[in-house]
This record gives structure tokens, sequence and C-alpha cells, in this order.
């Protein structure tokens, strides 16, 4: 009787070890040495035949996994979809493959056409790609590219709507900080853009949150404060030299009025923000969605204003420009950085007459010359960033655009071409 308890621990030692899965089995053991062996035969009530317990014990395992087996194949058979809900899978699969694709296409589209000055098209197809995606981070980036293009419509309703579709980006807490520090820079360029319009700057102090960043009343500090703002969200190379364009404007235009501290001061912070912008590296800064022509563009501004203070920034000054030039001339007609490149003509020119005079008045001329042969050979002068500037600048009380304005009519008095030039575009001093 114990021999038989010792061979039924074992039966049930080795059906625990098959219901628990375990990962491997030996189901046929080695001999056991001669002075181990156990004769566990037992006799048959039935036929009176001898059988060894050992061909028993194969039997029952034989039986359990069939038993198991059986099992296994009634679940998989029972847990497969019926043809009609394969093909709702499949279906659903499919839409969800294609939404990623079909997004990509229409944000293509939509940049294509943007660059092509259909600005109204432009924000169409990107509010179509917002809605065919699942991705929020996705979404809110092209609504905030939408916005952009609805801004640049120059329609005062389409504009209002920009504003609020930025917001909503910048607001959504839930978003990537990127994407809402991205918003936060369109926005601020934006309304340097429109002529730092009033209504549309009040739309974007409206909402309480906006208030607390924004604290400043007048307009163009109130942009250097969303650029600050954009800072603390996630740090972009543009608002870095944005930021630093406010103090720059307020060191050309202001400086005999500044006080010798508050002079100080706005050097300092300019300098300083210039100096975290250039630790970015220019693959850095092209993934950020900002031309490197308009970066070293705000970069070669910042340190033409601090060149005007001290000489020493001059290589700096030289440098930032001659690279927004050649990125610019590079690009292809009417492309985004080949019209920034007008800016750099243009704000070159301007720096050069305030800090130099006619000392580099060659080099002035040469670039207002490829500044107005550039703008003269696009097919989308009514679209052209520049000349919305000059008209916004003109037609506004102030000085709207602050240095980049205030050279405008600067430069028109000591250049008869460049006076033309305006007066060809229907702007006359």
């Amino acid at each position: 009787m114990d021999e038989q308890k010792n061979n039924n621990e074992n039966i049930h030692s080795v059906s625990d070890q098959i219901t628990e899965g375990a990962p491997s089995i030996d189901t046929h053991p080695q001999p056991q040495a001669p002075e181990q062996v156990v004769d566990f035969a037992v006799n048959n009530s039935v036929n009176g035949n001898k059988f060894s317990f050992t061909t028993a014990s194969l039997l029952v395992v034989g039986i359990a996994c069939v038993v198991i087996g059986g099992i296994v194949y009634w679940w998989y058979i029972s847990s497969q979809p019926t043809e009609s809900e394969f093909l709702d899978i499949k279906h659903v699969s499919l839409n969800d493959l294609q939404k990623p694709f079909e997004q990509e296409v229409l944000r293509t589209q939509a940049e294509e056409k943007r660059n092509e000055g259909q600005f109204a098209e432009s924000a169409a197809l990107y509010e179509e790609a917002a809605e065919k995606t699942g991705n929020s981070v996705e979404q809110a980036d092209s609504v905030a590219r939408a916005g952009v293009s609805n801004f640049l419509t120059g329609e005062e309703e389409k504009q209002i709507k920009a504003v609020q579709q930025l917001k909503t980006v910048i607001l959504s807490s839930e978003e990537a900080s990127g994407v809402r520090a991205h918003a936060i820079v369109d926005l601020a360029s934006l309304i340097c853009g429109s002529g730092c319009n009033q209504l549309l700057f009040d739309e974007i102090k409206s909402d309480p949150m906006f208030s607390v960043y924004v604290s400043s009343n007048d307009i163009s500090e109130g942009v250097r404060q969303l650029y600050e703002w954009s800072i603390q969200v996630r740090p972009l190379p543009e608002a870095y030299v944005r930021a630093g364009a406010w103090y720059a404007d307020q060191l050309l235009l202001h400086r005999n009025s500044l006080s010798f501290t508050t002079l100080n001061n706005y050097r300092d912070a300019l300098e300083a923000h210039l100096t975290a912008a250039g630790e970015f590296t220019d693959d850095e800064i092209s993934s950020s969605r900002r031309a490197l022509t308009s970066f070293y563009f705000w970069h070669g501004f910042g340190y033409g204003a601090l060149t005007a203070l001290d000489s020493s920034y001059a290589p700096l000054f030289e440098e930032a420009y001659a690279k927004s030039r050649s990125l610019g001339e590079v690009a292809s007609l009417g492309s985004a950085a080949n019209m920034a490149v007008a800016f750099t003509y243009y704000q070159y020119a301007a720096l050069l007459s305030h800090i130099y005079g006619n000392v580099r008045i060659t080099d002035i001329q040469a670039n207002l010359d490829k500044l107005m042969s550039d703008i003269r050979a696009s097919n989308n002068t009514n679209s052209n960033q520049f000349l919305l500037m000059v008209s916004n600048e003109l037609e506004s009380e102030g000085l709207q655009h602050g240095f980049v304005g205030a050279s405008i009519s600067t430069l028109a008095n000591l250049y008869p071409s460049f006076n033309t030039f305006l007066t060809e575009f229907g702007h006359s001093l």
C-alpha cells in the first residue's frame, strides 16, 4: 500500500506540472538504478493480465493531453471573429492607416498654397488636416498653422479667427510644450507683422490667462513679453532673437533719452538673449520651423544695435547678415526664405546707414538694389511681406515696426532710387 501511495503521488506530480503549464516535462524519464527499481505490477481483475503501472501512467497523461488539446482548440475556434466581424475590423484598420497619410498630404498641400500666397486655401487645408488626425499634438500643430495662414490673408475677420486658433493651442496645457511655444512665437510675430494692430492685441488680452503673461498695454512691449513667455514654455531660438529685438529697438531709437542705468540694463538683456540664441545649432534652428534666413536677420539686427554702441560687436553683426543673405539668395524665388531675405537687404542697409553713414554708401546702395530687383521679379507682389510691412507702417500712426519702420522714410530720403521704388508700389512719401 505504501508503494502504491508513493506511485499515486508521482502521478499527481506529473499531472500538476501539465495543468500548470510547466515549460519542460520529460515524459520519458531515464531508468532508475537497479537497486531503486520497484515492481509496481498489479493484478487486473478483469483479464488476469499483469500491466506495468508505468504504462498506465503514460495512458493517463496521453488522455489528459488529448482533453487539454481539445479544450484549447475549441477556445481558439470560438474566439475567432465571424466573417462580418472580420470585415468590420479590416475596414476600421484601413481607415486608421489612411488617416495619417491623408493628413500629411493635406499639410503638404497647405504649405505649398501658403508659399504661393494662397493663404485662405492654405488655412482650409490645414483645418481639414487637423480633423483627419486622432493625435492631439499633430492636431494642435495643424490648427496653429491654419491660424498663421488665416492671419496672412490680411482680412480682419480671418485675423481675429487666427488669434483665437492660436490662443486655443497655447492655452491647452495637455499639448506638447514645443507646439505651445511655437504657437506663442507665431502669435507674437503675426502681431508685429500686422503693424501692431490694436484690435488684434486686445483680442489676445481678452483672456485673463494672457493678461498674466502680457501685462503691458504697450503693444511692442507686450509682444516682447509674449516671446519671453514662450521661452518659459520651451526655449526656441527665434524667441530669443525676437525678444532681443525689442531691446535693440530701444537702443537704436531712444539711446539719447535713456538713463545710463536703463541703457546698460537693456544692453545686458539684449546680449543675454543673443548669446542664448547663439547656442543653438543650425539644425536645431531649422527644426523649429523657422527659416534660418529669418533667424540670422534678427540675430544680426541685435548685434547691429550693439555695434552702434560698441564697434567690437561689428564682426558678429557682419557675420549674421552675411549668413542670412547667403541662405536667402539660394532659396527658390517666392519661398519663405527668399521673401525673408528682402528684409535682410533692407535692414542691413538701414543699419549700415545708421552706424556708418556715407562711409558705407556703396554697400547700402547695393543692398537696396538687390531688394528692389528681387521684389520686382516676384510673382506675388500683392502678398509680399516686405511691401505689406511698408504699407502698414506708412498708413499707421507712430513707429509700429520700431527701427525697421522708422528706416523707410530715412532711406527713401537718402536714396532716390528707393523712393522711386516705393512710389511704384503706391507708397509716396
